[in-house]
């Protein structure tokens, strides 16, 4: 049996989907090992705000959708408004 809210993605769609995940999971863990010192100072000097926005605008505005509803920290950084308004 399926469920019947079950969206169907692309395979395009589905690899996006999946990196964005990822990223959202690495930047977990990255704010787990640096508890003690400040993030305003340290998240631009990695690279996750440039694949955040990269995959942001990569991504269709569903998948933009379903990533806002599972992910924690990646929407933070980048301004997923303004790229969904784009689209």
């Amino acid at each position: 049996m399926k469920k019947e809210n079950q969206i169907i993605l692309t395979d395009q769609e589905k690899i996006i989907l999946s990196r964005i995940y990822k990223l959202d999971k690495k930047i977990g863990t990255f704010i787990k090992n640096h508890s003690n010192e400040s993030m305003n100072k340290l998240i631009p000097k990695t690279d996750f705000i440039k694949k955040a926005h990269e995959l942001y605008s990569l991504a269709s505005k569903r998948v933009i959708e379903m990533s806002l509803k599972n992910t924690k920290y990646i929407q933070n950084l980048c301004d997923v408004n303004k790229i969904l308004n784009k689209k």
